[in-house]
């Protein structure tokens, strides 16, 4: 991956997307690193910290013919919002089960694409920073007691990672993630599929220069009942609590 992925969000807060990543080189990467990404990723993914689970739960609502609380359409018909300092856009398309269009979405729809960006702020304890998403997804099955999705996004984080006996950390971070057999609940947001993240991690020096980067393979599993499992680089798994963000060490 390289800064070049910038070109596809509205980066707001990330002078960062100017760092040059360059060649990955693993020789970067230990168990400290590993705990540090797994924190990213369970700050982003928590529901309770206004990230993926509750995004992916405005989905539903979306699909649904609902504004999500606090939301509003804008003039374009884009429907926009924020939580905390996080703010997210998104454009909906739905069908009903004949294929004709349903527009404005409602409760009788089949299937629906959501455009879906983020940009701001995204404090929780393990990770303080910037974060820009875009991506887009499918969801089929609206009329099942679980929604299906599918869809791919690319993220980019530049923030303070907080990882518990180790000193806090800067990381430039750029991310593609994709999803596969998600099952969404109403109201709950993701209670069960797999979402692949191929991250490249660059952590950065206090004198503004950069350590040697490295890329992590991951893997959130969701089974029924919304508890996590990440397994980073096939090897090491995680516990994850995906509406409060707390991990449980490998």
């Amino acid at each position: 991956m390289s800064s070049t992925r910038c070109a596809c969000l509205a980066l707001v807060l990330i002078p960062a997307c100017m760092v040059e990543v360059g060649d990955n080189d693993d020789v970067g990467k230990g168990p400290g690193e590993y705990d540090e990404i797994a924190l990213v990723i369970a700050s982003f993914v928590a529901a309770d910290h206004g990230g993926e689970i509750a995004s992916l739960g405005d989905a539903v609502e979306l699909a649904g013919g609902e504004l999500p609380p606090g939301f509003h359409v804008e003039d374009d018909g884009a429907v926009a919002g924020a939580r905390g300092e996080l703010r997210y856009g998104y454009r909906v398309r739905c069908v009903d089960a004949g294929g004709a269009t349903v527009d404005p979405c409602e409760p009788g729809a089949d299937r629906a694409a959501i455009d879906v960006t983020w940009a701001g702020r995204l404090a929780a304890p393990g990770y303080d920073g910037a974060v820009d998403r875009c991506g887009g997804w499918s969801l089929s099955m609206l009329q099942a007691p679980a929604a299906a999705l599918a869809g791919d996004s690319d993220f980019i984080f530049h923030g303070v990672v907080r990882a518990p006996g180790r000193p806090e950390r800067t990381y430039h971070l750029e991310a593609r993630a994709a999803y596969r057999d998600v099952r969404l609940g109403d109201g709950a947001g993701m209670v069960a599929g797999r979402v692949h993240y191929a991250i490249d991690a660059t952590p950065l020096l206090g004198d503004g220069g950069r350590a040697r980067s490295f890329t992590v393979d991951a893997e959130l599993v969701v089974e029924d009942g919304g508890r996590g499992r990440l397994v980073l680089d096939g090897a090491l798994g995680y516990g994850l609590d995906t509406r409060t963000g707390a991990v449980d060490a490998p």
